[in-house]
C-alpha cells in the first residue's frame, strides 16, 4: 500500500484533517498598522510552525519576506523567488504585502477565509497558513503595476465627474428655488 500524503489536525472549532499538498505554507494577516505572518513547513510528515508580527512600514514588509523564506531554507528544496503564500484583502492594506512579496498570492476575502466566530490576527495567520500549505485557494491574478495605475486614476476621474455632477445640481437646486431655471446641459 501506498504512504499517504502528510495531513494536519486543524481546530479552531472541531477538529479537521486536510490533506498537505504542498511543502510550505505562508499566511499573512493584514492590518494598517502591523502584518501577523503564520510559515507552516512540511518536513517528512511532521509540520513545523512560526509566527511572528511585523509593522507596515515597507522596510518591515520586506524583512516578513526575507523572514519567511529563511525558515522556509529547511526544506530540502528551497522555494524558488516565486513564493506561494495567502493573505486576506483588506481594504489595500494588501497591496504593498503583494508588491513587497512579489512571488504567487492568493488573495481571500477574510468573511471566506475565516467565518468562524473566534477571530483573532493570529488564528487568522495560522489558518491562512493552513490553506495555503493545503493548496485551498487557487493563485489570484495581479495586475501589472501600470494596468493598476490607470485602473485608480480612472476610478478617481470617476468619483470627482460624480462630484462635480453633485455639485452643479445643487447649485441649479438652489437657483431654481429663487425662480432661476437653466436649461440642461448636454
Amino acid at each position: 500500500m501506498a504512504p499517504r500524503a502528510p495531513t494536519v489536525e486543524w481546530s479552531q472549532d472541531r477538529p479537521v484533517e486536510q490533506q498537505i499538498l504542498r511543502e510550505y505554507g505562508v499566511g499573512i494577516d493584514c492590518h494598517s498598522r502591523f502584518l501577523q505572518v503564520c510559515v507552516l513547513v512540511n518536513q517528512g510528515g511532521s509540520v513545523t510552525r512560526v509566527e511572528r508580527e511585523f509593522s507596515t512600514d515597507w522596510g518591515e514588509i520586506c524583512n516578513a519576506k526575507a523572514w519567511a523564506l529563511d525558515h522556509l531554507q529547511v526544506l530540502p528544496k528551497p522555494p524558488p523567488s516565486d513564493l506561494c503564500y495567502t493573505l486576506e484583502s483588506t481594504g489595500t492594506y494588501h497591496r504593498p504585502v503583494m508588491i513587497a512579496f512579489e512571488g504567487r498570492p492568493s488573495v481571500v476575502n477574510p468573511l471566506l477565509a475565516n467565518p468562524s466566530r473566534r477571530k483573532t490576527d493570529v488564528l487568522d495567520a495560522r489558518l491562512l497558513a493552513q490553506h495555503a500549505i493545503t493548496g485551498l485557494w487557487p493563485e489570484s491574478f495581479v495586475p501589472p503595476t501600470e494596468v493598476d495605475a490607470v485602473r485608480v486614476l480612472l476610478k478617481y476621474r470617476s468619483f470627482l465627474v460624480a462630484q462635480v455632477t453633485r455639485a452643479r445640481n445643487a447649485a441649479g437646486g438652489m437657483l431654481t428655488r429663487f425662480g432661476h431655471t437653466f436649461p440642461a446641459l448636454k
